[in-house]
């Protein structure tokens, strides 16, 4: 799995993670501002996919995120054309969540 961190900006969020296939690429996740950022990663949260999913994360950098299931990371999140992938679990998102709402 690759390592990814919430990042602010002013007052806008993103995820920002290492790609999974080349440790040498980061790849960043816009999620909005505080508000946004937290719908976007509570539905994640609480979102019950089914194996191999893929939903629209409906965010500025038209991101989709596909639920590859717990034993195999959680989420990986792809960019427009699926080349880069950061995977992100469930805790990983909830942590991200707190941040958010402290």
């Amino acid at each position: 799995m690759g390592t990814c961190k919430l990042v602010k900006t002013r007052d806008q969020y993103k995820i920002s993670g290492q790609t999974k296939d080349n440790r040498f690429l980061r790849m960043n996740v816009e999620l909005g501002d505080k508000e946004k950022a937290a719908a976007l990663l509570r539905s994640m949260v609480d979102y019950e996919a089914s194996r191999n999913e893929q939903v629209a994360l409906n965010n500025s950098t038209e991101n989709f995120a596909i639920w590859v299931g717990t034993a195999f990371g959680g989420w990986e999140i792809t960019d427009t054309v699926g080349a880069d992938r950061i995977a992100v679990s469930k805790g990983e998102l909830k942590k991200m969540l707190k941040a958010i709402e402290k």
